[in-house]
């Protein structure tokens, strides 16, 4: 296996894992709002904080970019490779706010502009 293959392979497991850890702690959010309502502001605050930490620290420019040679197939092939990161970048999103839904936080997923 190539060392090219051997990332995104490596990227794949590291997605699928992060994937599994987040779908438990959706259920204990879930269990949590429906045993005590009354938290949910308490919850959104540490929801907007965790979101702060992974847009600036967790998933910076680097990051993306280090993603974007590895996806595309190497340093020639960059801009195959930010295409390829901004569909990662989309379904990411798309998953965290389906996940928020699923919990009962659709609201705070989609906040009405005034």
């Amino acid at each position: 296996m190539s060392g090219i293959h051997l990332h995104k392979r490596l990227c794949g497991l590291t997605f699928a894992l992060l994937t599994r850890h987040l779908a438990y702690g959706a259920g204990h959010v879930k269990f949590m709002l429906a045993q005590k309502p009354e938290r949910v502001d308490e919850l959104t605050n540490y929801l907007l904080g965790g979101e702060r930490f992974i847009l600036d620290e967790y998933f910076g420019q680097q990051t993306w970019e280090a993603l974007a040679i590895l996806m595309g197939g190497g340093i020639a092939r960059y801009d195959q490779g930010l295409e390829m990161v901004a569909g990662v970048k989309r379904k990411m999103v798309r998953d965290y706010v389906t996940r928020l839904e699923s919990i009962g936080l659709g609201s705070y997923a989609r906040p009405r502009c005034t």
